[in-house]
């Protein structure tokens, strides 16, 4: 179990208290320079520096109340909280107005350091479509060695999560409520895959409950961590939106898949790209307009080494899109060299499969 210096068991205490967040505990700092420090003083000196009342006198109750051994319990089973001040702490996450000061984390932690990391989201209500277009954008993210960022819901995330996962990649979740609900609810089978083969985090105190104020925080921290959004299929009020406004706000390349215009699940989507908040991303190699991508997902000829059997499918793809039936008969292979060969090829970003069609989409 972690052993956590006072000064950080004050930070715990001062969060754990309602209305209190990042906002408040910087006012304290900035008075205060020391957290234990301030709680060694009184209400009244925090009403001085703009605290209002409630909040003020509630802090002081709450030390009062507080259980450490509720978090200590925490520590024992694994979690990691992880401070501004740590190392682990990742310095994309500082860019953005007040980044939490604690994260706490379920899993492999070195994954906050990850780099590249691309946080991939969309609509909970997935089309076949959506789930195609998550796979491909994934798979070749993975086989770049760039993290997966996502939030756990159902649908796109989940998609994002389990691909990464199937692909020995990494992958982060974002959880918006408190890490202790990892340990309630046990039959979540994303959350044990994920805090099994990657990471899962949150910004909040482990005991607080979900509600509709905390996924907003949970959609920001997935887009300060994150070095690109990309938004794979969204309808006109999909949260996804909402981690793609906060990434567009401050700075991060946001990109979205265009969709069908007549689908109610591609209109925010199709939205953010004519609204220019978006670059189009139509082949995962379209992020590699981003800066902080671009040297990880540019694969020169040189890196790409062909086996024989994908030399013969390029080949014969040359100014054609054709499906596996046509590549099988005109090639020779049998089914399952046809089938593991495109995968191979898709994953090196050479190929792109549409509805069963495959064709190549950058040159060697």
């Amino acid at each position: 179990m972690l052993n956590l210096t006072n000064e950080k068991w004050g930070t715990i205490q001062i969060l754990s208290c309602e209305g209190v967040g990042e906002a408040t505990l910087n006012l304290i700092f900035k008075k205060f320079g020391s957290v234990l420090k301030a709680l060694s003083s009184n209400p009244r000196e925090f009403l001085k520096i703009g605290i209002k009342p409630k909040i003020a006198y509630g802090i002081f109750e709450s030390a009062k109340k507080f259980n450490k051994s509720k978090y200590e319990n925490l520590l024992f089973r694994g979690v990691v909280p992880v401070f501004k001040d740590d190392s682990f702490y990742p310095e994309r996450l500082k860019r953005i107005p007040r980044p939490p000061s604690v994260l706490w984390c379920v899993g492999n932690v070195n994954l906050l350091l990850s780099c590249p990391q691309i946080c991939v989201v969309g609509t909970r209500h997935n089309t076949q479509y959506g789930l195609e277009q998550t796979q491909r954008f994934v798979q070749f993210f993975c086989s770049r060695k760039v993290t997966i960022v996502s939030g756990l819901a159902a649908g796109i995330d989940t998609i994002a999560h389990n691909t990464a996962i199937s692909c020995h990649g990494n992958t982060v979740g974002v959880v918006g409520y408190g890490i202790e609900r990892y340990f309630s609810d046990r039959n979540n089978k994303l959350f044990q895959e994920v805090s099994k083969n990657g990471l899962i985090i949150s910004p909040f105190d482990p005991f607080v409950r979900p509600s509709i104020k905390t996924f907003p925080q949970r959609n920001r921290i997935m887009a300060g961590i994150s070095n690109a959004v990309l938004v794979v299929e969204a309808g006109e009020k999909s949260g996804a939106l909402i981690t793609a406004r906060f990434a567009y706000k401050y700075g991060i390349p946001v990109y979205a898949i265009p969709g069908d215009v007549n689908s109610w699940r591609s209109v925010g989507c199709n939205n953010l790209i004519k609204e220019q908040k978006a670059e189009i991303a139509t082949y995962p190699q379209d992020l590699c307009r981003c800066k902080d991508l671009s040297a990880v997902l540019e694969n020169s000829a040189e890196e790409c080494t062909l086996s024989e059997d994908e030399k013969r499918i390029l080949e014969f793809l040359k100014d054609k899109v054709c499906s596996i039936n046509d590549i099988r008969s005109k090639t020779g292979l049998s089914t399952p060299s046809v089938l593991k060969t495109l995968s191979n090829l898709e994953l090196k970003g050479i190929i792109v499969n549409n509805s069963g069609l495959y064709s190549i989409c950058r040159s060697l």
